[in-house]
């Protein structure tokens, strides 16, 4: 249940950076702003926002990705191979911290294929570095400590932080795959290599890679010896962070070996620094140590009360994935004393603001999606226009050249000059069918990115169903059926009704969106021959289909007399489904009401299926057809946004279109059409 910031993997590096002071970045940036101004296109000011992005990394990832991107483009202007790697090297780390694991290692592959190309070492021993992180994210141990042992081939002797920071994960990986013996001498390496450094945050570092090491043998004793050196070393210097970080590891140790007198005595230590550091994640985390300790020692209410001084302040400081955390904390603890509503109260809170995180995530990633494209876009349109400016330049060489020689001809050889002038008009007529082909093959190719931005926007789409849709009722299933399980006896039946009555609602969701992400990439895969279909037999083929429905909302079905056309029939069987589907659904009339009308325009059919139901926000009139999007909460109305997407899809692939208009009284008109042929 506990929040713990105590993986070494990550702490080498954010120990050593979290200390580079703000005013070095403050010079970086007047640098880098005054040769911007002079206009200085060279390597330096690539090295510069290389730097930057290194320096912000940690504090401000986003503006780390900015700076690195931003040293990519200039690099790659510039020819810049090794400034170029380093930039996508920086892309990587922040891939890597957002959880984005296979992204960095496409990266990384990149960078690697460049530092063999240009025989940088430092290159290829970070870039084998993070790759090795990443897959032992992936669930990979064995193929990271392949990437860790070739980082250490390509680290400088010079380079300690490297080799402790390599050293270090190397032996924490051996302990993943239980060999001791390997992991041990990791970690006397580690001892060795720092102790030798005059630089205090690499010893500390080094000491509290140990102290994990130790830790993880459940050498509680070898590990407290290694704390405190560094709180020593820590202490005499005024690192306030490695401070905090070894009173939070000795509580945690104290906790273990249930010395929870010892463990209280070390938090509180570590909660002044903190507040002195103003470091309120720190604190957050603090607070939940000690609730932990307080529910071994079944003091609940003293546990309850420090998660709420945690939420408190997640809520004052305005830490949403805190307080998500917090929220769970609480649901948990509540369900564990018995006060099963608080319990259910602290959940929902908790799902509420994991939807609004996932929300805020989101729109980062279609931000960051939207940037990625849009400098890719201006590389590949930097180099089209090099190159034809390269190209421009030769031809009008060449047509200096040409038009000299044509008049010196046509001085001697009148007859000849006149063939050559037919010659020369010839080859313009040549030179425009050319280009010709060339736009053509150029509109192709922009298809065809269209084609792979939107690939990529459902897969992003997909992923989030798997994290989120699916996770979120499956989670509820299991919360609730074990509540039922450990205090069947004790709940009354009305409230093992309503639990019951939850859990089979989450299944029926799950079933259902299960139902349509499959329809949906059975349509992704299949590619029909269209065929002549009767339009009024689909209609009521939808009808038979929906009939239940039907029935139970009292709905009205009614159509035009409708035509045969050439076209898929499962496609049109699909469209007005779900488009009829949607008008019974959403729609709190007595009666719903669709109609299904048709008229033939020059070039293409033309369908609209109109209802009485609730209508739609002309604000959101394109948003709907996205995949999974929802206008409504699903208490209120049942569903998984695909339906509209589907349809969509379909009317894209067939060169149609589709749109949604007001109805004259209420309710909606969707507009569709498909080529006549």
């Amino acid at each position: 249940m506990i929040k713990k910031s105590l993986i070494v993997l990550g702490f080498l590096v954010f120990h050593v950076v979290g200390f580079a002071q703000q005013q070095k970045v403050d010079s970086l940036l007047r640098v880098l702003q005054q040769m911007e101004q002079e206009n200085k296109p060279d390597t330096t000011r690539v090295k510069l926002l290389n730097e930057l992005s290194w320096e912000t990394h940690r504090n401000d990832p986003e503006a780390s990705l900015a700076f690195a991107k931003s040293a990519a483009i200039l690099a790659d202007s510039l020819q810049f191979s090794r400034g170029y790697a380093r930039a996508l090297n920086l892309q990587a780390i922040f891939f890597t911290n957002k959880g984005l694991y296979k992204r960095s290692i496409q990266l990384n592959d990149t960078v690697l294929t460049i530092a063999n190309r240009i025989e940088n070492n430092y290159l290829r021993s970070v870039a084998y570095n993070d790759m090795a992180i990443a897959h032992n994210a992936l669930g990979n141990p064995v193929k990271a400590i392949d990437f860790y042992e070739s980082a250490l081939q390509y680290t400088a002797e010079s380079d300690i932080l490297g080799l402790v920071f390599t050293h270090a994960n190397l032996g924490l990986t051996y302990l993943q795959l239980e060999d001791t013996l390997k992991a041990q001498k990791s970690a006397l390496i580690v001892d060795s290599i720092a102790m030798q450094s005059d630089n205090h945050m690499i010893k500390t570092a080094a000491l509290f890679s140990l102290a994990d090491y130790e830790m993880t043998l459940q050498k509680y004793s070898e590990a407290r010896a290694y704390l405190q050196k560094a709180l020593r070393i820590a202490k005499a210097e005024n690192d306030k962070r490695s401070q905090l970080f070894a009173y939070s590891t000795l509580a945690d140790i104290d906790q273990q070996n249930r010395f929870f007198e010892s463990a209280e005595s070390n938090l509180i230590k570590a909660q002044n620094i903190a507040l002195e550091m103003a470091d309120y994640e720190g604190l957050i985390n603090n607070y939940f140590l000690t609730a932990s300790i307080y529910q071994q020692q079944n003091q609940w209410q003293a546990a309850i009360n420090m998660l709420e001084k945690a939420e408190i302040l997640a809520q004052e400081k305005e830490l949403p994935e805190d307080l998500e955390i917090v929220y769970d904390n609480l649901a948990e603890l509540y369900a564990k004393i018995g006060e099963y509503q608080k319990a259910y109260e602290y959940q929902h809170l908790q799902a509420e603001i994991a939807a609004s995180n996932y929300e805020i995530e989101l729109n980062k990633a279609l931000d960051l999606q939207s940037i990625n494209s849009n400098l890719e876009k201006q590389t590949i349109l930097n180099k089209e226009l090099k190159a034809t400016s390269q190209k421009q330049s030769e031809e009008l060489a060449y047509q200096e050249k040409f038009n000299q020689a044509l008049f010196a001809v046509a001085l001697l050889i009148l007859s000849l000059g006149i063939v050559l002038f037919f010659a020369y008009r010839n080859k313009i007529k040549y030179s425009k069918e050319l280009q010709s082909k060339v736009d053509e093959q150029t509109a192709s190719l922009l298809d065809k990115n269209r084609e792979l931005e939107n690939s990529y926007e459902e897969l992003e789409n997909f992923a989030y169903i798997t994290s989120h849709d699916l996770k979120e009722p499956a989670r509820n299933i299991l919360s609730f059926a074990k509540m039922l399980s450990e205090q069947k006896d004790r709940l009354p039946e009305d409230k093992q009704v309503e639990y019951l009555q939850i859990i089979r609602s989450r299944a029926k969701r799950m079933y259902i969106l299960l139902e349509d992400v499959l329809e949906f990439s059975k349509l992704k895969k299949s590619d029909h021959n269209w065929e002549k279909i009767d339009t009024e037999k689909i209609v009521k083929t939808v009808k038979d289909e929906l009939k239940d429905k039907i029935q139970a909302q009292n709905a009205q079905i009614s159509h035009d007399a409708l035509p045969q056309i050439h076209f898929a029939e499962t496609e049109m069987f699909l469209i007005l489904k779900n488009l009829i589907e949607n008008g019974i659904k959403y729609n709190t009339s007595s009666q719903p009401s669709i109609h299904i009308s048709y008229n033939r325009q020059k070039n293409h059919h033309h369908f609209s299926v109109s209802d009485n139901g609730i209508g739609i926000d002309p604000n959101y009139k394109d948003k709907i057809f996205d995949m999974f999007f929802r206008l409504h909460n699903k208490q209120d109305f049942d569903g998984t946004g695909l339906g509209l997407a589907i349809c969509k899809r379909i009317l894209r692939k067939a060169k149609g279109n589709i749109w949604p208009e007001a109805g004259k009284n209420g309710g909606t008109t969707f507009h569709f059409t498909i080529p006549a042929k």
